[in-house]
């Protein structure tokens, strides 16, 4: 794959390069499965996504299909996640659902799980009534949530009462960054204060923790924030860590403790300016 960088940036295709490496699991489906295999053989399980927001191919369908078949092949138990706008959501809602569900069954069918991104506020309506529409045709997924917004706390509820009569869902319980101040510097209404974020984070452990011993799936937690991890290990929730991180206290708890604990790693894969960027501004290589 051929890599052009173009305009000025502070950053040189040097620190692109190395980031790639660091913060990626690849460029081709090849790659990214070395990488998952590598993370199997420590006891680590990989969580799998293409980078790219808002950047629908029709493509996009078969390559997922096409990584669920590898690590099939390879017997490499792992999970695959999706951002919906890569399926269509950003044009056609019914485009994204059929591409999603068809999905969602063949990793079913391998024994994968399949995970479901939130994304920016433009699409967190689309992507709940995804998720309803995937129980009521009893499929088995997981789906992000942002503790971060107001109305997190009732879609779990609600998506976890449609899960005790049809499908099965567990959820990636994450803060969430996509909610901005608007201009006059106050945060939107949809957003949380860091002390509320941090409450509703904990609630949603007990309130998924419930619904596993009740036969739900088992959710997962992506953050550093230590106090989270432990709360959430002590309800045995799968802890997911980001992909080249080793200088933040809650991914060396993690890695160090992999061996005893429920652990995955994010891996993206592909080449994406725009995340490499954010990975490069969050701490120096």
């Amino acid at each position: 794959m051929l890599v052009v960088f173009l305009g000025t940036t502070d950053y040189t295709k040097g620190d692109y390069e190395r980031a790639q490496q660091r913060f990626t699991g690849g460029v081709k489906l090849e790659e990214v499965v070395r990488v998952a295999e590598e993370m199997e053989s420590y006891g680590i399980k990989a969580l799998i996504n293409c980078l790219g927001e808002d950047s629908y191919q029709s493509s996009n369908l078969y390559m997922y299909k096409q990584l669920s078949d590898m690590l099939f092949l390879k017997g490499i138990l792992t999970g695959i996640s999706i951002k919906p706008t890569s399926m269509g959501l950003t044009s056609d809602w019914n485009l994204a659902f059929s591409n999603i569900i068809e999905l969602c069954g063949y990793c079913t069918e391998h024994g994968q799980l399949l995970e479901i991104d939130m994304e920016s506020k433009d699409y967190v309506d689309g992507t709940i009534e995804i998720a309803k529409e995937l129980l009521s045709t009893n499929q088995v997924f997981r789906l992000a949530v942002q503790t971060g917004l107001r109305r997190t706390k009732q879609d779990v509820k609600q998506l976890i009462q449609i899960a005790e009569h049809t499908g099965n869902i567990g959820f990636r319980i994450v803060t969430g960054s996509c909610y901005e101040k608007n201009g006059n510097g106050y945060k939107t209404t949809l957003e949380q204060s860091e002390s509320d974020t941090d409450e509703t984070f904990h609630e949603l452990i007990e309130i998924t923790h419930e619904h596993w011993k009740q036969g739900g799936l088992k959710s997962a937690v992506g953050t550093f924030v230590i106090k989270r991890l432990y709360h959430a290990a002590y309800r045995d929730l799968e802890l997911q860590g980001l992909m080249g991180y080793d200088n933040l206290d809650g991914q060396k708890l993690l890695m160090e403790n992999s061996n005893r604990l429920n652990v995955a790693v994010y891996v993206p894969f592909g080449f994406n300016k725009s995340y490499l960027k954010r990975r490069l501004d969050s701490q120096k290589l």
